[in-house]
């Protein structure tokens, strides 16, 4: 090849190389942005349920201000002649009555300040009535004439509304069909409220007002998704259809993820016209230079490494940014939190290594893990059994959730108890996070439960749903006084007390298990106020509500998982998430009240006390409970257990233990 042709070969390479960097340039830049915004659109949908449930609960807070009104007005009427107002024409005379407290009376003030009242009397208004609020309302008032309490969220008159019925139960005939209906707009200062608990902003859009408030920096990108619709963002917003005519809007500044997207592609672009630079420089200084063999050695070699350097970062830059697994971490992400993100998320040693946890059998999965038996086999013939409980592979790019697992790793391995499940190790392997615990050959609560009434056709005795109660507290009172190493309380609520985590073993031991949600002054992560978590049918009403809870938390859903245990049925019905979630917020209705007071004596009082409303009506404490269990002097022994378990799962039990159980030679 001549001089002048071995040049323009080597300038043409050089512009090559500088094209290709800017294609790579563009084509990673555009996977950054792409997968940026992916993330932001995501954190946002993930608002839209809790802040459904959260607008949601407005229904609750009206109906409790009715009942309370219903309450007021019935004590100011007792006084009424109960023969006259079933006299010709006095039902409309009592009507009239009604109507005059709920417009003028001084005492009723504080309610009509809460919503505006109006009285229904077999279906038709008595008094001044709206035609845009008649058919509304006395459909409502309709359902409500049967008894209870009838709420709706609805567009009213296009404005976004509340709206509860409930039924005025006097001791006259008349009566029994008088409804007190309660309706108020949602102002700015109530979706404000509910949306700066949840970092959001909120906006309730109906088809002649909107009513909108939240965290500022989320304000603009709501103002501006209103104004101009899907046009101005995908990412920083989400809707949903609530009613009829009622959109729900919920923002979220999605600009600490795209600025995380953009440098992202900004390392690309570097990267990508280094490495090009690196590869123009070598091809023109190899073509107008001729080295000497040294020379030329020397500098292959040199190149070379600095090229492998340059295509290594290059392709970690690119897994990092096109694997769907790998979360993009906000810029400016500082502190414990990224430290955090860095140490569980950066790839180890560990993370090639091969899984020592033989997999037998699942045993189960949800949403975040899956938890199998699995046998781990040593020198000399070792074998022993343990549940295995893995991260989702998929899930271990998301630092929220990874230092979730950890913190539960962590807990239950610093809880050492005999009646709490410890977890006895914790690693990443080539499958993912993994914790493993402690096998028990035994069964929750509800397979036994399940197992008593199939067998013979009840629940458990008395004795034995105490010892469950009494061996529980013990666990309870180890992890609500637990201590760090320098005396400083955790302040821990497991916040999950239910059947399927309480245990009862084949050798008649009670055990507490999943402390997955628990709640820690040191913990990685935290749970956003108002934000709930926990099983439903066995939550208190503080927790159903969001609040701040302490160890009576736990108490109380000891409470409803004793009344489980002694039924067979649980104490709250709902068909739908939020009717058990705005169930459980009311606490104990007079139905509910009936059926404890139905049980034996030994457990009814018991359960009426850690039942209460109010958490300073409860026992003080675990050891308070456990006090007042252990004087009944009724409580079933570890033996007596033992002898139940035989007796309802002794096949069962026998068949597990044969099936897993190290074989010699296996």
């Amino acid at each position: 090849m001549s001089d002048t042709a071995r040049k323009i070969l080597g300038g043409a390479l050089a512009v090559a190389f500088i094209i290709a960097a800017a294609l790579v340039s563009s084509q990673v830049g555009a996977s950054a942005r792409a997968r940026a915004e992916a993330e932001a659109r995501t954190a946002v949908e993930e608002k839209l349920s809790p802040a459904a449930d959260r607008v949601g609960a407005a229904k609750t807070e009206l109906e409790t201000i009715a009942r309370s009104g219903v309450h007021k007005l019935k004590a100011s009427l007792t006084r009424l002649d109960e023969a006259a107002l079933n006299e010709p024409g006095g039902p409309e005379e009592l009507a009239r009555t009604i109507d005059d407290i709920l417009k003028d009376e001084d005492w009723w003030a504080a309610f009509r300040s809460s919503g505006q009242s109006v009285l229904f009397r077999q279906g038709a208004h008595v008094g001044e009535l709206s035609e845009a609020l008649r058919p509304v309302l006395a459909s409502l008032a309709g359902r409500a004439e049967t008894g209870g309490v009838v709420s709706e969220l609805l567009s009213l008159a296009g404005v976004p509304s509340v709206i509860v019925a409930t039924h005025l139960d006097l001791p006259t005939k008349v009566a029994q069909r008088l409804v007190l209906v309660m309706y108020r707009p949602l102002d700015q200062a109530t979706v404000t409220r509910q949306a700066t608990e949840l970092g959001v902003a909120l906006a309730l859009s109906g088809a002649a007002a909107t009513v909108s408030g939240g965290v500022p920096a989320a304000r603009p990108w709501l103002d501006g998704f209103l104004a101009e619709g899907t046009r101005f963002s995908s990412t920083c917003c989400a809707t949903r259809d609530l009613v009829a005519g009622l959109r729900l809007v919920v923002a979220k500044d999605p600009t600490s993820f795209l600025s995380a997207g953009e440098a992202a592609a900004g390392r690309a672009r570097v990267i990508s016209f280094a490495v090009a630079l690196v590869l123009a420089a070598v091809a023109l200084f190899v073509t107008f230079r001729k080295p000497t063999g040294e020379v030329s050695e020397r500098l292959l070699r040199e190149t070379a490494a600095a090229l492998e350097a340059q295509r290594q970062e290059l392709q970690r830059l690119s897994q990092h940014i096109s694997n769907p697994n790998v979360a993009l971490n906000p810029a400016g992400a500082t502190g414990q939190g990224q430290a955090q993100a860095d140490l569980g998320l950066a790839a180890t040693s560990a993370s090639v290594a091969q899984s020592r946890y033989e997999e037998l059998a699942p045993l189960g999965q949800g949403g975040m893990a899956k938890v199998f038996l699995a046998m781990v086999r040593g020198a000399e013939g070792f074998r022993r059994l343990f549940v295995v409980k893995r991260l989702r592979p998929e899930l271990s790019g998301t630092e929220e959730l990874v230092n979730q697992f950890i913190d539960e790793a962590r807990l239950g391995a610093s809880l050492v108890h005999s009646n709490v499940v410890p977890v006895l190790d914790f690693g990443r392997d080539a499958d993912g996070y993994y914790m493993a615990l402690e096998y028990i050959l035994g069964r929750d609560v509800t397979a036994v439960v399940e197992a008593s009434v199939k067998k013979r056709g009840r629940a458990l005795e008395v004795p034995v749903v105490l010892a469950l109660a009494q061996e529980a507290l013990k666990a309870l009172s180890y992890a609500h006084t637990k201590t760090d190493d320098t005396g400083r309380p955790l302040g821990l609520v497991h916040r999950d007390v239910s059947p399927n985590n309480l245990m009862l073993t084949a050798r008649g031991e009670v055990k507490l298990l999943d402390f997955g949600i628990v709640k820690g002054e040191h913990r990685l992560t935290k749970t956003q106020t108002g934000v709930v978590k926990g099983n439903l049918f066995f939550m208190s009403p503080e927790q159903a509500k969001g609040l701040t809870l302490d160890a009576r938390s736990d108490l109380f859903s000891l409470g409803l998982v004793l009344f489980y245990a002694a039924t067979g049925d649980t104490l709250y019905k709902g068909g739908t998430s939020y009717e058990l979630l705005t169930r459980a917020a009311l606490g104990l209705s007079e139905a509910d009240l009936a059926r404890v007071r139905a049980l034996p004596a030994a457990v009814s009082g018991l359960l009426l006390k850690v039942l209460q409303f109010d958490p300073a009506g409860r026992f003080a404490d675990a050891d308070d409970f456990a006090r007042a269990v252990g004087a009944t002097g009724q409580t079933a022994s570890a033996a007596d257990l033992k002898v139940l378990m035989e007796a309802l799962l002794k096949d069962e039990l026998a068949e597990e233990q044969a099936r897993f159980a190290p074989r010699e030679g296996a």
